[in-house]
């Protein structure tokens, strides 16, 4: 049995050196109910029943942390990682904290610890000093480039720094202070090129016209080409370009790919009908788009059968005026036939809306005498296809009085006269 000894001040409490013996007093007496890790005179050491105990070493586990020990005092300089009960566990200034969470950097090695221990089930990103490390299972890795979801990782370390596109999985990605943004589109500058983007992704197969700011420009292959002087097609629109922008001081006609078009401010105006003059020619235009070369005289190149015709040597002819009338003379075994009206043009049909009645050439009761009567009829419209510039094709039949035997065919094609 040792001694218990007691201090002359009853209501002392705190540490007390005795015959070179260290004990920890609560109201004059030796604590013996204190047994554990107690801080004294800047360092953590070892009381065992109130007494300082330097026969303790090793890990030792009191109230959750473990400590590590040599001769009854935590051993500060333990940081590091070290083997507990077979795990690698983080010890800091000689304490192994288990609700311990955070990167730790031991002689240039970077660790992921939760818990305390390296999570080996961690692979990913995480930051240490204002820089983040790429981890395979919680341990820093320098092997690692490539890119870590939307992010960029070279040798390890997400590289903040790099713009441009990258080769990923087949298809080049554009990346801005290296992270990919797959919602990015539209144009972006490369080494002085403007480079089309889609979903984030190069879009090297694009041709036609973009919005990029205020301007539109025109992209050929995945790339704005400032050598484009001519007009281009883009998503059914004509648009004037010139060094690659559409030209938006550009009011007028233009042609591209044979075809009349009229502009405003570069770009095919789709709300202009009308007749326009343009290389001294005249061109009727609709939606922005020409649909006949000239407004003027069409013959039926076809013509009718020749037991019809009573004179060969004059063909169907249509007039078109400037003012949007028309006069349709057809040839008929009688003699001739003449509608007059009203004509309306889209991009592939013309139409004629007629006024209801035909001079149609009769021959008198003896055959003698040819005269000229107005006939009234049921055809309201009779339909063009306008096959290019100078050809139009019949598609309504033509009959006339009481329905008639058809005289003009369908199918039946005119052309313009020169």
């Amino acid at each position: 049995m040792g001694y218990l000894y007691f201090h002359r001040d009853a209501h002392f409490t705190g540490f007390k050196w005795v015959k070179d013996e260290l004990y920890y007093y609560v109201d004059g007496s030796v604590a013996e109910d204190l047994t554990g890790m107690v801080e004294f005179d800047g360092e953590t050491i070892y009381l065992n029943k109130g007494r300082f105990d330097d026969s303790l070493n090793g890990l030792q586990e009191f109230d959750g942390k473990v400590y590590s020990i040599l001769n009854g005092k935590t051993v500060k300089s333990a940081s590091g990682l070290l083997d507990y009960k077979g795990e690698k566990c983080y010890f800091l200034n000689g304490v192994y904290s288990p609700d311990f969470k955070d990167v730790v950097d031991i002689k240039g090695e970077k660790y992921y610890i939760v818990n305390g221990k390296v999570d080996t089930t961690f692979n990913g990103l995480a930051p240490f000093a204002n820089i983040v490390y790429y981890f395979t299972d919680g341990q820093w890795d320098r092997t690692y480039s490539g890119l870590f979801g939307n992010i960029l990782v070279e040798k390890g370390i997400r590289n903040t720094s790099f713009t441009g596109f990258y080769e990923d999985e087949g298809v080049e990605k554009y990346l801005e202070n290296g992270s990919f943004d797959k919602t990015r589109s539209g144009l972006v500058t490369i080494n002085g090129e403007k480079v089309s983007v889609y979903n984030g992704i190069k879009n090297k197969n694009y041709t036609g016209v973009i919005q990029y700011g205020n301007d539109m420009v025109y992209v050929r292959k995945g790339i704005v080409d400032i050598t484009r002087n001519v007009p281009v097609l883009s998503d059914g629109l004509v648009y004037q370009i010139k060094n690659g922008y559409v030209d938006y001081n550009f009011d007028g006609a233009t042609m591209y790919d044979s075809r009349v078009y009229y502009m405003t401010h570069g770009i095919q105006d789709v709300e202009f009908n009308g007749l326009i003059t343009y290389k001294n020619k005249k061109y009727l235009i609709t939606a922005g788009e020409g649909v006949l070369s000239y407004v003027g005289s069409f013959y039926n190149k076809t013509g009718v059968s020749k037991k019809t015709f009573k004179n060969k040597d004059v063909a169907p002819t249509l007039e078109l005026h400037e003012d949007g009338t028309y006069v349709f003379t057809d040839r008929w075994a009688e003699g001739t036939v003449t509608f007059e009206g009203t004509y309306k043009v889209t991009k592939n049909s013309m139409t004629l809306v007629t006024n209801g009645k035909c001079m149609m050439e009769k021959k008198s009761e003896d055959g003698k005498k040819t005269y000229t009567e107005e006939v009234q009829i049921n055809l309201t419209q009779i339909i063009f296809t306008i096959t290019d510039y100078n050809n139009l094709v019949l598609k309504t039949a033509i009959t006339c009085e009481n329905d008639a035997a058809t005289k003009t065919a369908v199918s039946d094609k005119f052309v313009r006269k020169e």
